[in-house]
């Protein structure tokens, strides 16, 4: 039995978004579970627009940076820029998702074990590009014992709630 069995609720009544002012910019908590206690922080994501280089400009830095952190034996963060990065931007390794939004960098946290960087970050990515400004979109979802099509379906209740939650603060 897992924890959509117990609750007989949509996921939809078990994921929270709060879109919340700070002056200019937003914060975006993205949360749920199917029991309050289940609500945590798993990955923290911060986008925001750059201003375009000129390849003379990138002459002058030093592109090449390559960080990444380990904790156990998982990847906590990899910040990764390179040559061929002509925005300037930063994002975690392997999402590549500046395609498309091209002025648009990020920075991911990720909490060692949790998997919620594959929402945060494009969150974070959509709605600075909406709101036009920096977003973080703090993110933590937790059920137990689900399958792989109820993950799935979490994921998209997750986007469902989150498009409303952004058209509304729009």
């Amino acid at each position: 039995m897992n924890d959509k069995d117990r609750v007989n609720q949509s996921w939809e009544d078990t994921i929270l978004c709060e879109v919340i002012p700070l002056g200019r910019d937003y914060i975006i908590r993205l949360s749920g579970g199917a029991h309050m206690h289940h609500h945590h922080i798993g990955a923290v994501s911060t986008a925001y627009y750059a201003e375009p280089m000129f390849v003379s400009d990138l002459e002058a830095h030093n592109r090449s940076v390559t960080n990444t952190f380990l904790a156990q034996d998982e990847i906590s963060i990899s910040i990764a820029s390179d040559d061929n990065d002509t925005v300037g931007c930063q994002g975690v390794k392997g999402a590549n998702l500046t395609h498309l939004y091209p002025h648009i960098c990020t920075m991911t946290h990720v909490v060692p074990g949790h998997k919620e960087a594959i929402l945060s970050e494009p969150m974070a990515m959509e709605a600075a590009n909406r709101l036009r400004t920096t977003v973080t979109v703090i993110a933590g979802i937790h059920y137990e014992q689900l399958q792989i099509h109820e993950i799935d379906q979490v994921v998209d209740a997750a986007w469902c709630i989150f498009r409303k939650a952004l058209t509304q603060a729009l």
